[in-house]
């Protein structure tokens, strides 16, 4: 016998969410976003000679396969940001659904007096 604890939600994981669900895509883009963050910021620190830094061709292709890499990676097994982002949304989903509404008669003191 499992015993949960009612003020923790039961979600399914998010590893047996459809991951082609629009919940998960925007969640991989957030991931490739900041993925294509960090890589630039690696690729900054490196230093270039005089001919790479001045080839503009060199820069725009490099950017493009660094958006690449991002992209790949966060479609793959990524950082696991997405899955983070996945299950906050749907814990935030469960917590918001309201409850059953009692429904009952009005009472003489519930109506309004001119």
């Amino acid at each position: 016998m499992k015993i949960q604890n009612p003020a923790t939600p039961s979600v399914p994981h998010p590893s047996v969410e459809d991951r082609s669900s629009p919940v998960w895509q925007a969640a991989q883009g957030m991931e490739a976003n900041f993925m294509k963050q960090m890589i630039r910021a690696m690729r900054d620190t490196v230093d270039e000679t005089e001919d790479t830094k001045n080839n503009r061709a060199l820069q725009l292709f490099r950017g493009m396969l660094d958006d690449e890499y991002a992209e790949k990676a966060a479609q793959g097994k990524g950082l696991g940001i997405s899955e983070i982002i996945v299950k906050q949304l749907t814990e935030a989903e469960e917590v918001q659904k309201p409850g059953p509404v009692t429904v009952r008669n009005l009472n003489a003191s519930d109506l309004l007096k001119k």
